[in-house]
């Protein structure tokens, strides 16, 4: 349960079944809010004088602004749609089920005047319970960016990137640079997105990139290490931040000429 955070149940008669009083007439409809302190939606007491047998809706309240995996608003759903539920707003998902309570009033035996009330729910339950689950997720994307100094690039230069690391994996955890000078967009190559899921939170994670490259006067670059912290912020969404945080991660060489000198020595002679 979140700081504040409620739900609301409402109770409503079919075919005309009585209902509590409200300001001493039967209500349209009864509507509670529960808390994390108060879970128990309590409609009140309904006055049965007749034996027979009553049914009433019990539903949650979905936000009108929750979606479900087509991204259609509740507001906006068919019948159909709220009847296959899946309604999610900050990361809760609601249930949209509208459940059927059944009372079934009878006279005592042997008959005393009384009568006594017998309550099912959704067929032959005694109780009911409505579950809401609640899930978070959230995402971050390495990159890397290739520099050199020294020279520009050349045909054949080419370098390769590793990730690995204890966490959550992209697809893709090797990358190739073959630079283009034609093209900017050759020196940056990315992994694809991680994804976190609500188990991650709470956690932290720690990846390493490793350069490697066979490319005359240059030495490979240090490998980066990246530390990455998952933390929800209990409204569906994880908070996924990396230290350092950078939009692609450089991997800086530094040519350096391996030509060679030629040293001379003259021997001089003098006749004495």
């Amino acid at each position: 349960w979140g700081d504040g955070q409620s739900f609301t149940f409402v109770l409503r008669p079919v075919a005309g079944a009585p209902m509590p009083l409200v300001n001493g007439e039967p209500a349209a409809e009864i509507r509670k809010d529960v808390t994390e302190g108060a879970p128990l939606a309590e409609f009140g007491e309904i006055i049965y004088t007749t034996p027979g047998t009553y049914s009433y809706e019990i539903y949650e309240v979905v936000p009108g602004d929750a979606v479900n995996a087509d991204g259609v608003a509740y507001a906006d759903a068919t019948a159909e749609q709220k009847a296959a539920g899946g309604f999610t707003k900050d990361g809760i998902v609601y249930d949209s089920t509208v459940h059927t309570a059944t009372v079934v009033v009878a006279e005592n035996s042997p008959k005393d005047g009384e009568l006594n009330t017998t309550v099912t729910y959704d067929g032959n339950k005694t109780s009911l319970t409505i579950n809401n689950t609640y899930d978070a997720a959230g995402k971050t994307e390495f990159k890397v960016k290739k520099v050199l100094t020294g020279r520009d690039f050349q045909a054949g230069d080419s370098w390769t990137f590793t990730l690995t690391g204890d966490g959550p994996m992209p697809a893709v955890t090797e990358v190739t640079i073959t630079p283009d000078a034609n093209d900017p967009e050759s020196l940056i190559k990315t992994f694809g997105e991680i994804e976190y899921g609500l188990d991650d939170a709470g956690q932290t994670y720690h990846y390493t990139i490793t350069e490697t490259g066979d490319v005359d006067g240059v030495h490979n670059a240090d490998p980066i290490e990246i530390t990455v912290t998952v933390t929800d912020n209990g409204s569906g969404e994880l908070t996924v931040t990396r230290t350092p945080n950078e939009v692609a991660y450089e991997f800086e060489n530094v040519y350096t000429s391996e030509g060679k000198d030629e040293l001379k020595a003259t021997k001089a002679s003098e006749v004495w």
